[in-house]
């Protein structure tokens, strides 16, 4: 008994949750012949040792979960998504809200990355408008998913002619959620989220265009900073940037406020975190808020190593101001 506990624990400690139980039963089994007399006593002794096995081994002291014993049910598998590249040069575009988007802006944006030798671009969020499946007031003659299919699509495919070349990562932002929430919010369509066919990255072909989703919820890493699309958390106010100060240790930048803005935190000698928030690529005057403090503009990230550079660019009069 003593020489099948020890043997156990070794082999969880060495596999933890990468194998089944029962995988891990056959391993064990199939390298301790002449403990274990065959595979279904090696399973027992797992279950047991990761309190699986009843209420009897809820009794022994080595079971981690010292007081409750149900696993808890986790909603959010990994919040970071994290570049993996040494170095990048990426190009950060928000907030194009197509079919509502500025084919000027747009291309003052292509034009720059293109300029700069950008080898990554990052969609970071509310690049689809989905104007139909949205919860507010809305002229119900225009925009539905149908019909904006194509041009959400297009968008995409230009993005990957621009930049034949370069890694493309797509954030789901707030107006992204709203083809989720169509679905979840409808009895009948709600178990299409289980379909592989209607996750969003196949509905609009990822796996072809070589682009990779973040989703709405995750934090891209790059480096020393953090990019987030900004409905995340919610709150942000006039001054953008120096919300983002209160809510992140880390230098930070959003998009989602439509406004170019910058906040500086001085920590200790020159150490000092950079927040900012990005312009959009959108109408600048919608109408559901005509009149507003937004600017057209887009980031320009630099990583070397864990370091990175950030420029934040705003587009005036069809102009990147440098």
């Amino acid at each position: 008994m003593a020489e099948k506990k020890e043997i156990t624990f070794k082999y969880l400690e060495k596999y933890g949750n990468q194998v089944s139980k029962r995988g891990l039963a056959t391993i064990m089994y199939e390298e301790n012949k002449d403990t274990f007399k065959d595979v279904e006593d090696a399973r027992c002794f797992v279950r047991l040792y990761t309190g699986t096995h009843g209420l009897k081994s809820r009794s022994y002291e080595e079971n981690q979960n010292k007081y409750f014993f149900h696993e808890g049910e986790k909603q959010i598998e990994k919040m970071v998504f994290e570049l993996q590249k040494e170095n990048a040069n990426i190009l950060i575009l928000n907030d194009t809200h197509v079919p509502f988007h500025d084919n000027k802006a747009i291309d003052c944006a292509f034009e720059y990355g293109i300029r700069k030798g950008i080898d990554t671009v990052y969609l970071n969020g509310d690049n689809f408008d989905y104007y139909g499946e949205s919860k507010f007031d809305k002229d119900l003659r225009k925009n539905r998913l149908e019909s904006d299919y194509e041009k959400y699509n297009d968008f995409l495919f230009d993005v990957k002619t621009a930049f034949p070349n370069a890694d493309i990562y797509f954030k789901v932002g707030n107006h992204e959620m709203r083809y989720y929430k169509t679905l979840m919010r409808s009895p009948q369509l709600a178990h299409l989220l289980g379909v592989g066919h209607f996750q969003f990255e196949e509905v609009f072909g990822f796996t072809e265009l070589g682009i990779q989703i973040v989703h709405d919820y995750q934090i891209f890493k790059v480096g020393d900073t953090n990019i987030v699309h900004g409905h995340e958390i919610r709150g942000g106010g006039m001054f953008v940037a120096r919300w983002l100060a209160l809510k992140f240790f880390e230098n930070t930048i959003c998009g989602h406020f439509h406004k170019t803005d910058h906040y500086s935190k001085v920590l200790t000698g020159e150490k000092c975190l950079d927040f900012d928030s990005i312009g959009c690529l959108c109408d600048l005057h919608p109408k559901y808020m005509p009149i507003n403090e937004w600017n057209h503009g887009f980031g320009h990230l630099i990583k070397r190593g864990q370091n990175t550079e950030f420029y934040n660019k705003k587009i005036v009069n069809g102009i990147v101001k440098e």
